[in-house]
């Protein structure tokens, strides 16, 4: 059978009890279900998500939501903060609302790209959505696999 949800593919609905910590795990994949069922500009699917995890020993998922014109300071206050230059892979994904440009996608990906290491696998996706109201919000998973 398969899989309706990313929940159902970690957990099996078996989970009763849930501790406050897994509450934001869960609402990670919540934003991660989203982003991958979303269509958009540049789209992201399962199979973009299997590339980076593939091999994966360790990973982060980062949430940042602000204005448009804070967007790309928080990333990189952000990223830094979480080490982001270890990781050998990333894949992101930009949601803003019908304001934001291809050039505001372009300026997200470039201090992403700027923050993580050089020979890092790096997918990207970007989508619009009309409830963001002047607001872009940027989900990052960063992977590193240990050799």
């Amino acid at each position: 059978m398969p899989f309706k949800t990313l929940t159902d593919l970690y957990f099996d609905n078996k989970i009763q009890v849930i501790p406050p910590r897994a509450l934001t795990f869960f609402g990670y994949l919540n934003e991660l279900e989203k982003t991958l069922k979303t269509p958009g500009l540049i789209d992201l699917d399962e199979a973009d998500l299997m590339t980076i995890l593939f091999g994966a020993s360790r990973a982060a998922i980062v949430v940042i939501e602000s204005p448009l014109k804070e967007i790309t300071g928080k990333l990189r206050r952000t990223l830094r903060q979480v080490k982001a230059k270890k990781a050998d892979g990333a894949i992101f994904h930009v949601i803003g609302d019908e304001n934001m440009t291809l050039s505001d996608v372009n300026d997200v990906a470039e201090t992403i790209y700027t923050v993580l290491n050089d020979k890092a696998n790096i997918i990207f996706g970007a989508a619009i959505d009309e409830e963001m109201k002047r607001t872009v919000r940027v989900l990052i998973i960063l992977v590193n696999r240990d050799e």
